[in-house]
């Protein structure tokens, strides 16, 4: 606390020093100021200021309030409005600010943009997706789809839980438009448990006399979901209340979000496995994240997911090398792999002839509903 506070009351002052001695700076809660600027004649005037501002905060901060006095570097995002253009009062200007302020959050930091019209149609539209989520499950407009994950004979041995929400103005709604907005509002909670509900409920079925196979499902898991107080609780309770067989059950999780508590997870894995010793557990999207691998030693993971990214550029010679080392090191680890976004039969043959027998893609079928993938494994 005493070394953010040293860091708060640094940056104060910084900004004090960067302005004008007309200007005013406001701490707007937390690690947020506000910047009154009076008499601009402009936006270039506006950008000169806030270009200083960012020079400012830029250079190395000294934390005298921790032993050793270390060098520290903050990184600061700059939203701009002006009056009356941008907003008639303070309290719309500051609004617009602040939308801008994300702007520049989401497109690299350390960077000032400008209040627009754009911007607040984003956020119109943002509020309404945020708004739409929390009806979509109550009004049944997200559905469970599942992709099949084949041998190489082209026979599904398992399938990837998808969810997909068809709104009934907006149509079909991909999930790159919503889910970052649910991991950024927390609503993934409430999404990532009715996901594991509806596909161990589904996961039962499909193992069922009735359709008479013996298939596992990957269900992913997000960082926010995965790291919540209740996840292992909320994990056993689905598995006992649905009867689903956990020996069906694989939990995927992105390489970024294992490795952003890397520790917790492995405590999480355990206790879920110490409850189910054989659920599994696999990585998704390897190979994108982090050059250590040490981890996958610390951690009970049973499977990779090669990155589709790779798979789709295969044949650019870079990439190549680095699926070869994926796949020699799993071997090395006696760890399965799983080749993701397999759309043509030279990339089929390729992963094949290099002893990889789980494939998914494009190439054998898209997400299928329940009843589509039901026919689809018994043609």
């Amino acid at each position: 606390h005493n070394a953010g506070d040293d860091l708060l009351i640094q940056t104060a002052q910084r900004l004090s020093r960067s302005l004008r001695d007309s200007d005013r700076v406001f701490r707007f809660g937390g690690d947020e100021f506000v910047i009154l600027v009076k008499n601009i004649r402009g936006k270039n005037e506006a950008a000169i200021i806030a270009g200083n501002v960012l020079n400012e905060i830029r250079k190395s901060y000294i934390l005298e309030t921790i032993p050793g006095s270390p060098r520290v570097n903050i990184g600061v995002s700059i939203g701009i409005a002006i009056i009356p253009e941008h907003g008639q009062n303070t309290e719309i200007s500051t609004k617009n600010a602040d939308l801008a302020m994300y702007k520049a959050k989401a497109t690299g930091k350390n960077r000032f943009v400008f209040f627009s019209k754009d911007l607040d149609e984003a956020a119109s539209e943002r509020w309404d997706m945020e708004q739409g989520m929390k009806l979509a499950i109550t009004n049944n407009e997200i559905q469970m789809y599942y992709q099949p994950i084949v041998d190489e004979n082209g026979v599904t041995k398992a399938v990837e839980s998808l969810i997909r929400w068809f709104h009934p103005i907006r149509g079909y709604i991909s999930p790159d438009k919503y889910i970052p907005i649910a991991e950024e509002t927390g609503f993934i909670i409430t999404l990532g448990n009715w996901i594991l509900e509806r596909s161990c409920r589904d996961l039962k079925l499909i193992n069922s006399t009735e359709w008479g196979q013996e298939l596992y499902a990957s269900i992913n898991l997000s960082a926010r979901q995965f790291e919540h107080k209740d996840i292992i609780e909320n994990i056993d309770n689905v598995i006992t209340r649905t009867g689903v067989n956990p020996c069906h059950i694989r939990f995927e999780l992105t390489e970024t979000s294992i490795m952003s508590a890397p520790v917790r997870v492995r405590e999480i894995m355990e206790a879920i496995k110490k409850l189910h010793p054989c659920v599994k557990f696999v990585v998704d999207d390897f190979g994108t994240g982090y050059s250590s691998l040490s981890y996958l030693s610390d951690l009970p993971v049973e499977s990779l997911k090669i990155d589709l990214s790779f798979v789709t550029k295969l044949f650019q010679e870079n990439n190549q090398k680095i699926v070869n080392a994926i796949l020699n090191l799993a071997s090395s680890l006696e760890l399965e792999v799983v080749a993701e976004g397999i759309e043509n039969i030279k990339q089929k043959e390729y992963f094949i002839d290099k002893k990889c027998h789980s494939l998914q893609g494009y190439l054998f079928s898209k997400a299928l509903s329940l009843d589509q993938l039901n026919k689809y494994i018994k043609k």
